[in-house]
C-alpha cells in the first residue's frame, strides 16, 4: 500500500497508526486534487489485496523477532507516537535483528537538537517498560538531511 501512496505525485512522507494514515505533501498541489489521488491509491492496494505496510526484511524474521517487532509496534502506536506527535513528530521501527531495534524519527522529530534525548529518555525507556528483554535501540534517522531539519 505504502508503494501506491508514494507514486502519487506530491506525497512527501506516509504516518501510518493503527487504522489511520496520514500523509504529508510536498507541492503546490491542492489538498482536494492530491486527497482524491490518494483515495484512489488506497482503494487500489484494496482491491488488489495489496494492504502489507510492512517491509520484507521484517516479514523475512524468525518468530521471536516477528513477536518483538508486534510488541514493539504496539506500544510505539499506543504510547510513543501520541507523545511525539504533539511536536509533529512521528517514529517507526525499521527492522529488528535479535533483541535489538532501528528506529526512525521523523516529522519534527527530524534533526531535533533534543531527539537523542527523547529517543534515549522517552522513546527507550517506554519500550524497555512494556518490554524488558529489549536490547540496544538504534537511531538510523538522517538528522542532516531532509526538507527542514531542526540543523543541518
Amino acid at each position: 500500500m505504502a508503494e501506491e501512496i508514494f507514486a502519487v505525485d506530491g506525497v512527501a512522507e506516509m504516518l501510518v497508526v493503527q487504522n489511520t494514515i496520514t500523509v504529508t505533501k510536498q507541492n503546490n498541489k491542492p489538498w482536494p486534487v492530491i486527497g482524491k489521488e490518494i483515495g484512489q491509491a488506497i482503494r487500489k492496494a484494496f482491491a488488489n489485496q495489496n494492504t502489507a505496510l510492512l517491509s520484507e526484511t521484517l516479514l523475512a524474521k524468525s518468530e521471536d523477532e516477528k513477536n518483538l517487532a508486534n510488541k514493539v509496534r504496539q506500544v510505539i502506536e499506543a504510547q510513543v507516537n501520541p507523545a511525539v506527535a504533539s511536536h509533529g513528530g512521528y517514529i517507526e521501527l525499521l527492522d529488528v535483528k535479535g533483541n535489538d531495534l532501528l528506529i526512525k524519527m521523523g516529522g519534527g522529530c527530524q534533526g531535533c537538537g533534543m531527539a537523542a534525548q527523547t529517543l534515549r529518555q522517552g522513546v527507550e525507556q517506554t519500550l524497555r517498560d512494556a518490554i524488558p528483554h529489549l536490547g540496544s535501540v538504534f537511531d538510523t534517522t538522517d538528522h542532516a538531511s531532509g526538507k527542514n531539519p531542526y540543523y543541518s
